[in-house]
């Protein structure tokens, strides 16, 4: 397997066992107050939206960066469109769904799934870092993009 196909499927399989790992997460703490990433890190005004899931999101993109570098507007895509379905979620009041595919909803809207511009920030760095780091161990030269 030449060195692109073995990046996209480490790609691939980060995506698919992060959906299997959220909805693994969910069915386990959703419900409950035991849910450690949802806590705050630091306190204050200034960092109330850092959380471990947004630390999540930095290591989830540094494993991206790192096994395809280089890629910035693709992965900065990914993570707006996963932005994106985490807000809608969020609207449709939905925790979880059952075997059929029906909603399960929560007592609130956002609840379980909430969308985070930090996030984002968090999804960026995390890519740079892993994109600095898959250059230098393939003894690449650094590239913007």
């Amino acid at each position: 397997m030449d060195r692109r196909a073995w990046a996209v499927a480490v790609v691939v399989t980060l995506l698919l066992g992060t959906v299997v790992g959220v909805v693994v997460y969910g069915e386990l703490f959703a419900r409950t107050d035991r849910d450690v990433l949802a806590r705050r890190l630091c306190a204050g005004h200034r960092c109330s939206s850092y959380d471990g899931w947004g630390w999540s999101h930095l290591l989830l993109y540094t494993a991206f960066g790192l096994a395809m570098p280089g890629h910035y507007l693709a992965f900065g895509a990914l993570g707006v469109a996963w932005e994106t379905w985490e807000y809608a979620m969020s609207a449709t009041r939905c925790t979880r769904w059952d075997v059929m595919g029906r909603c399960q909803p929560g007592e609130l809207p956002g609840e379980w799934w909430y969308a985070k511009a930090s996030d984002l920030v968090f999804n960026m760095v995390g890519y740079t870092l892993g994109s600095v780091g898959g250059h230098a161990l393939r003894g690449e030269p650094l590239s913007p993009f």
